[in-house]
């Protein structure tokens, strides 16, 4: 279900997303081995709750969808406003955010998924012209599913509590709230151009949830 090039880039997401979380603690003088390793797995199981999620969303819809770090090509309205290659936005500008804001910013964008029809969608394509694309009502589906389980497992790891589920709860709804932005190929930006209520509902949930997680303790 997981390919080897996406387990690479969910590992790298991973460990970005570890160091966005404790980077700041650095300069507070009381990060500890422990809280690494904690930060680490609740970083690892909300990437892969996310990831999950959509992914048996697509195979409902006999796609499949493999995920990579979130790249970024393109700087201007113009046509030759390009990079030569995809630069790696998804480790790059965590990475470089974190330190200019001494880990109080956590810009938590790591990846972006591709699509692919499965054989079977051809299969179940009928008549003289057989359509098999996958559509954008489709992809703003499975996104909007990534989105949707992250909050749900943030509210269940706060009813349970604890201190390392609280801090689950909250980075689930960061990351929420960061992917649910329509920029470049984050899910926010799959999720707007299919259905833009759909957007709209879900960025307002995104937002109250962040207004609660910031009074977490």
């Amino acid at each position: 279900m997981i390919k080897s090039q996406e387990a690479v880039s969910i590992v790298i997401a991973a460990i970005i997303f570890t160091f966005v979380v404790v980077f700041r603690k650095i300069f507070t003088g009381n990060l500890t081995s422990g809280f690494i390793i904690s930060a680490l797995l609740i970083c690892f199981f909300i990437l892969i709750i996310n990831i999950f999620a959509k992914k048996i969303v697509a195979r409902y819809y006999d796609i499949s969808i493999e995920h990579k770090i979130l790249g970024w090509q393109r700087y201007g309205i113009y046509k030759r406003s390009y990079f030569p290659v995809s630069l790696p936005a998804g480790v790059i500008l965590p990475f470089i955010l974190s330190i200019i804001s001494i880990g109080y910013f956590l810009f938590l964008t790591f990846l972006q998924f591709e699509v692919t029809p499965l054989l079977s969608k051809v299969k179940k394509a009928v008549g003289l012209y057989r359509f098999s694309e996958v559509t954008e009502g489709e992809i703003e589906w499975i996104a909007a599913w990534g989105i949707i389980i992250t909050l749900l497992a943030s509210i269940i790891a706060y009813i349970i509590g604890g201190e390392t589920l609280i801090l689950f709860a909250k980075l689930s709804i960061y990351y929420a709230f960061w992917n649910i932005i329509p920029l470049g190929n984050l899910d926010g930006t799959k999720i707007f151009f299919g259905n833009i209520i759909t957007w709209i509902v879900l960025a307002i949930i995104c937002l109250i949830a962040l207004g609660y997680a910031v009074l977490l303790v």
